[in-house]
This record gives C-alpha cells, structure tokens and sequence, in this order.
C-alpha cells in the first residue's frame, strides 16, 4: 500500500495500525501547498452482494455526516473527505502532531490529585459537546487522548463508532461490541453502549493514572469478593481527597443506572473539590507530609568552591540548552498551569527512561525541557544533578542538587546525590548525613506507596554508599520482586553480593543486568570483577572488554581488566591498562597503586615508587600505598625514606583500627630499623602476622578505611612472588536513573534514583570516582635479602559502599 494514491491526492506514507476489517494510514496531500500530513482510515468491503453494499455505502455517509459534525470541535480531528474507491470506503482525517496520553501516565508514577482533576474536566468538556452530537466515543483510553503539539491540549481521536462501521460494512451486523477491555462498562461489552460507558472509561483512566497502573492492571481491580458484581475496588491503595474518590467511584458503577447520567453532572460535582492547582513538589512516590523546616545548614549555600575545582579538575564539562529545546518551551505560551505540568512530567520521564538506558545526553535534553517547563520541578533538577554526575560536569550538579532542595528539603534523591558529591569532595561527614536523611525520606516513601520499587532502590543506594551491603540486597531484592526488570537494582545487588564474597551470586545478577540492558556498562565491569574473583580470567576480560566498547572512557573498566592481567601474571599488559584508567582520570588512586604493584613486579622499583607516590598525593588514606612504597625504597637502599613509609603506614593502620596491618608493618620496621634487610638476613618467620577471615566488609569511612592484611607468602624463588596478587579493584556505580528501570511516572510536582546515579567508591582508599570503586587486597611479602629484589607485600581493602544517582 506504500506509495498508493488515494482518490488520485493522498499519498500513503506509512501504516499507524490497523485490523482485520481495516487499516490506518500516514498520508500526504498532494494538492495542498506544502503536502500536509493527514490520516487515512481504510473500511474493507469483503460482499459482492450488490444490496449488502448499498447498505454498507448508507451506513458510511451517514458515519461520514457525524465525524464532519464532531469535526467542529477544536479538541476533536477535522474529517477532511469521505472516499469510496473499488469498493472500499476511505475517511481521510486532520492528522494531529502530538503524543498519546499513554506516553504521560507511567506505570509506577502516579499522578496528583489535581492533575488529574484537570484531566477529568478537560475530556469531560469534550464529552459533553460529542454526546450532545448523539455519539458515544466508545474507546476512551489514554492511547486515543492525545497532547497536541502545538498548544498541549487534548485532543479526542479514533472514535469507537469508525471501528463498528468498519465491522458493520463487513459482516452486516450491530452485535460486535468495540472497546478496550480494562476501560470497557459491562453494557458496552454486551453491545449496547450508553452514553455514560464514555464516563465509565474515562473514570478507569483517572483510576489508572492516580495509582500509577499498567492498563492491564485496571482488571485486576475488580471485586475479588463479588467478581460478578464487576465492581472495582482502588481506594485502599492511595489516600486521596475522599470528594475526588466518591466522583470516581460514581463514574465507574458497574450498573450504568447507578453511575453519572452525563458528563455535565460530573463536572459539576468536580467544580466543588477545592485542590490546590500549584502544588510544585516533584512526585508523589517520594512526597512526605512534614514540616519543610528541614536544616539545610550543613548543605552548601555556595554554587562553586575553589577547592571543589582543585579535587575534581576533569570534570569542567557544562550541559547546554538546545535552540530545540527554546522552541518547544515556546509553543507553551498560554497554556494552563496544571497541563503544563502534566507536559513538564512526560519530559521528564523520558528523561529518566534515556538515563536508565544510558543516553545521558538525551536525557539532559529531556530534563532541561521539563525544568523549562516548570521551574519549580524539584524531582527534574534533583535527577539532571545525577546525570551531570555521571557526565562530569560537577558544576551543574552542584547547581542543580542545591536547586532540588531549595525546591523541596526533603527530597530524597537530591540528597541522595549530594551524598555523592559530598564524598567527591572527601566531606564523609557530611556525606554520611546526606545519605542517612535519603533513607530516611525513602523509608516514609515506602510506608506511603509499598508497592513503588523507586523507594526501595533509591535506599539500598544509600545503604551500599554507607557500608550496609546486607540492607543494600535486601532493598535492591524488593524492588526487583516490583519491578522485575529494574537493571539497576540487578547492578547494586550484584556490588553488594560480591563484596561480602558472594561471587556466584553477584555474576548471576550482573548478567541477568545485562541480559536487561546489553548497554549497561556499569553491570559489565562488576560482572568483570566477579569472575575474575572466581578465577574465570578469561570470561572477565571479555566482560571488562565489552563495557569499554560501549564506553571507552569508563577508567574502572580499564583498572578492572588490569587488575585480571595482573592476576594472569601478564604485567605489561595490565601496565597499559593501569595508564589508560589514568589517562581518563588523573585522581585514579587505586589504578596508580596498582600500576606500583604491577611495575614492583616488573622489577621496576623506582618506577612503582613513583606510582605509589602519584597514589598518596590523590589520597593519602591508603596505608597500603605508604608500606608498598617503603619496600620498594628499601630496595633502592633508601632506608630512612622506607622507615618513615613504613611508620606512616603503621600509624594509619592504627587510626583505621587494622591490627593485623600494624603488625606487618611494624615487622617490616623492626627489621629495618635492625639493618636486618642490609645484612642480607632471612625473612622473620615466626613474627609474621596471620590474616583474619573476612566475613562481611566493615562499615568504611575516608578516615577510618578498612584495610585487611594478610600474613606473607614464602616466596618459591629469592625475589617476587610467582602468584600476581589482587590489586585494588574498582566497581561502577550502579545507575539510579531510572532504575530500566527503570524510571514511576514522577507527576507534576519530584531524580533516580538520583540518582540520578551514585558514585561508588570502596574502601579503605577513598578512590572517589563516579563508579564504586571495590578495592581488592594489595599483595605484598616480606622483605627479601637486600641482594634480591623486596617483593612487594599483600594488602587487602575492602571495597567501600557507592552507588550514585
């Protein structure tokens, strides 16, 4: 059919839909200036009975007659011609550039009171113009609603009456009953609509978007108590202005008798709810009733610290607006309050949808529009702060972060990520309070909607960046049992399983994360780190190697697969690896300790010194990087610079309250303060301190990092050990962004998870970076004979908590 002419004018351009009697068509017309786009409905004619298709051409032009009528109205496609050609009728309508209603009611975002009041009032005017014509719409559903472009407004399309016709012309019969089940009254589906079946599908929308539903889920409110009593039963699931509820319930009576008699009764009953209409909070899956005395002392009053720009100097990179963006925004002039935010919350979700799946810069398009739209949306600039996370523009996040809880202190994803650039900033104090309160905001989210799964994401982020990773997987396991394809609640509970050892577990989650979203990055690079602690080296450099081909500049995917070379013995290789990391991030620590450990065991002893320098200079918390460093200085003969490494190291083991990493290093001390290594005297045996079994990774702090030692390997040979050992691992961040999550409909009035997205970072050295960093041991052994080269010593860090939004 592509490329027919139609009446010798309409050019068939693409199929929009269609069914067994009939199809719809994108058209131009080719005798207007400019070829304007149209619709085309096409009525199949199956009878050669001459009398059947009188029949079908009365029924036609008098449907013809109705749609020219309902025409009239705004809010409803003008019909442009009625055609019968070769025995098959054509109704060639104005097409409408917008979107479908569907697009802004979201599964798991629920709407607010007051838009949907708008909403109601709004189809309720239509409908009292359509059933003053003598129509039944028969089909209200939010797919046949659509936001016009040019002014947002609603717009009444694809009448029920069209499809009967269609289902009339081609089996001569009344008796077929048109309609969507879920929006469907009984008397319809029984085939004998009324005019208020048009109000009962409009009051299961309202149902659908207050409670946030799937259409398919409108079924399954039925009364499971009296199924035949075709009752729906929804109040118990949302407190809501019991005036607003009584109307909706009037609307959807299973006895049409007992519902609405007309759309002019219900607008009258709506004009009587008081609402307030400028209700700017984001969301109401995160809203918590509370006072907004919300102490913001310790959140920063100032947009750009100097010492912000001296700690974070890659990240410089700002987001702009495009003229696009000016354009849209333009066309909004006029416009209600209310559809303004109903405009601003279907931006905003696609923008959460772009992030979930990793299009970070549509997503910032998308958030940018919806801030633009409604700039008091505290949700909008509280997830675009995550983003710009994750983008580097630390700025912009600061800008907006400060902005969101302006707008509202108590949102929880914005302070969610200001726990992210606090621990950016090396502010844990503050951090740790930022998170506390996201919890606690979370947790009154999930009292409020128990069945959301954003909440319980949005927590468990908090709770892996605070060190709780037992609390991280039960969170991120109850909103994967919501919403079963939450990537980014796959990704969290992958991090947190591995760092409490639980490998198996945590490989089996990253690759359901990216069976979800093969792009997912993030989910690439822990499942790399998993198999590699499990000892499938080549399935985790395949891993580690797929998430650079979606983002060759993720430096943690390069640390990670270096770390995996390094196990295989193959040093050169994760030489290069660790370089790369560094060239993308120049405040990589951990992938400058590891590049030490590497060229240690390259026989490059100056060359690791100056690693391991570059590594204390990015964060002088690494005790490990302190005692590494000192051996390596006690192979060059340099002892007074060994003996104060090996000090420092010591007294940072003691304030991180790391006895076992006291001990090894005061060992290495005694011997060289002994001249024991000059002399070229065996290693200590019986001094050497025994490695505590790891059982869950204690709770990490920039200043306090957990660091585990282990006791030194005998080596098989004078010099180096021959097993690699296990450097300091980094795990991304998992995303918060929707989770694929995965992003509820936020209405007009919450970011994210966030999120949008955590950062993570892991113990003991804070690598603060955008990804969790999951610092593996360190390996070093004792002191060799000054004449052999000092193999370096075996260091285990914990990784520390970090998701970030």
């Amino acid at each position: 059919m592509m490329g027919t002419l139609v009446d010798g004018r309409y050019e068939v351009v693409k199929v929009l839909g269609g069914g067994a009697f009939g199809q719809t068509f994108l058209s131009k017309d080719l005798r207007r200036p400019g070829h304007p786009d149209c619709v085309i409905k096409q009525l199949r004619y199956f009878s050669t009975n001459p009398q059947i298709l009188e029949h079908a051409r009365r029924l036609f032009k008098k449907e013809a007659e109705i749609l020219e009528r309902l025409g009239h109205h705004d809010q409803i496609p003008t019909l442009l011609a009625d055609i019968e050609e070769n025995q098959e009728f054509y109704l060639v309508q104005q097409f409408i550039p917008g979107y479908p209603l569907s697009e802004e009611i979201t599964p798991g975002l629920p709407w607010t009171e007051a838009q949907v009041i708008d909403l109601l009032k709004e189809v309720l005017t239509i409908l009292v113009f359509v059933h003053g014509q003598g129509v039944i719409h028969r089909d209200i559903k939010p797919a046949n609603l659509m936001r016009r472009q040019s002014d947002y407004k609603i717009v009444l399309i694809d009448f029920g009456a069209v499809k009967e016709l269609g289902t009339q012309i081609a089996q001569g019969s009344r008796t077929i009953a048109v309609g969507t089940p879920g929006y469907m009254a009984i008397e319809q589906f029984n085939g004998q609509p009324q005019f208020n079946s048009d109000l009962y599908a409009l009051g299961a929308v309202a149902i659908q978007a207050l409670l946030g539903l799937a259409a398919d889920e409108l079924t399954n409110l039925k009364d499971r108590n009296n199924p035949h009593s075709g009752e729906l039963i929804w109040r118990d699931r949302k407190s809501i202005n019991p005036k607003l509820a009584d109307v909706i319930d009037r609307m959807v009576r299973a006895d049409y008798r007992e519902r609405y008699q007309s759309a002019l009764a219900v607008l009258a009953d709506l004009g009587a709810i008081a609402t307030d209409t400028t209700d700017t909070s984001a969301t109401s899956t995160i809203i918590v009733t509370q006072s907004s005395q919300t102490d913001t002392s310790h959140r920063p009053t100032t947009i750009a610290l100097p010492e912000t720009q001296q700690a974070l100097p890659r990240r410089r990179k700002r987001i702009t607006t495009g003229i696009a963006t000016l354009a849209i925004v333009g066309g909004l002039v006029g416009i209600g309050y209310s559809q303004k935010g109903q405009v601003a919350a279907y931006f905003f979700n696609q923008g959460r949808q772009a992030a979930r799946y990793g299009n970070l810069k549509k997503a910032i398009d998308s958030y940018n529009l919806a801030i633009q739209i409604n700039p008091h949306y505290a949700e909008a600039y509280a997830r675009r702060c995550g983003t710009r996370l994750r983008l580097e523009d630390d700025q912009g996040a600061i800008e907006d972060c400060n902005r969101a809880l302006d707008l509202d202190p108590n949102n929880a994803v914005a302070h969610l990520n200001w726990g992210n650039i606090r621990t950016e900033q090396r502010d844990r104090e503050g951090a740790n309070r930022d998170y506390a309160r996201s919890i606690e905001l979370n947790s009154q989210a999930i009292q409020l909607d128990p069945q959301n799964p954003d909440p319980y994401y949005y927590r468990g982020s908090a709770r892996f960046r605070l060190g709780d990773y037992r609390g991280a997987i039960t969170d991120a396991t109850q909103a994967i049992q919501l919403d079963a394809e939450f990537a980014d609640a796959y990704v969290t509970r992958c991090q947190a399983n591995g760092l409490l050892g639980e490998h198996q577990k945590a490989i089996d989650d990253c690759t359901k994360a990216t069976q979800i979203n093969p792009n997912h990055y993030v989910a690439h690079t822990s499942l790399c780190n998993n198999l590699s602690n499990v000892g499938n080296y080549q399935a985790a450099i395949d891993a580690c190697t797929q998430a650079l081909q979606i983002n060759p500049n993720d430096p943690h995917a390069y640390n990670n697969r270096g770390v995996v070379w390094s196990r295989l013995g193959n040093y050169q290789a994760a030489i290069d690896d660790y370089n790369q990391a560094i060239q993308r991030d120049a405040k990589d620590a951990a992938a400058y300790h590891n590049l030490g450990d590497a060229l240690s065991r390259q026989g490059n002893p100056q060359g690791a010194i100056d690693a391991y320098t570059q590594a204390i200079q990015v964060n002088p918390m690494i005790a490990a990087s302190f005692l590494n460093r000192g051996l390596r200085m006690a192979e060059l003969g340099r002892m007074e610079e060994a003996i104060a490494d090996l000090q420092q190291a010591s007294n940072l083991y003691a304030q991180q309250g790391q006895k076992d990493g006291v001990t090894l290093a005061q060992t290495y001390l005694q011997r060289l303060q002994q001249g024991a290594i000059a002399q070229g005297n065996d290693q200590p045996q019986s001094q050497e301190p025994v490695a505590p079994t790891l059982e869950a990774p204690p709770e990490f702090s920039p200043e306090n990092p957990s660091v585990i030692t282990e006791p030194p390997q005998p080596a098989a040979t004078p010099g180096f050990i021959e097993n690699p050992p296990a450097p300091i691992i980094q795990e991304p961040a998992p995303y918060t962004e929707e989770p694929p999550q995965a992003e509820p409909y936020i209405p007009f009035n919450e970011e994210p998870p966030v999120f949008e997205e955590p950062v993570i970072e892991e113990p003991p050295a804070p690598v603060e970076q955008e990804p969790p960093v999951f610092e593996e041991p360190v390996i070093e052994e004792p002191p060799a004979p000054a004449s052999e080269p000092l193999p370096p010593p075996v260091i285990e860090e914990p990784p520390a908590p970090a998701p970030e939004l």
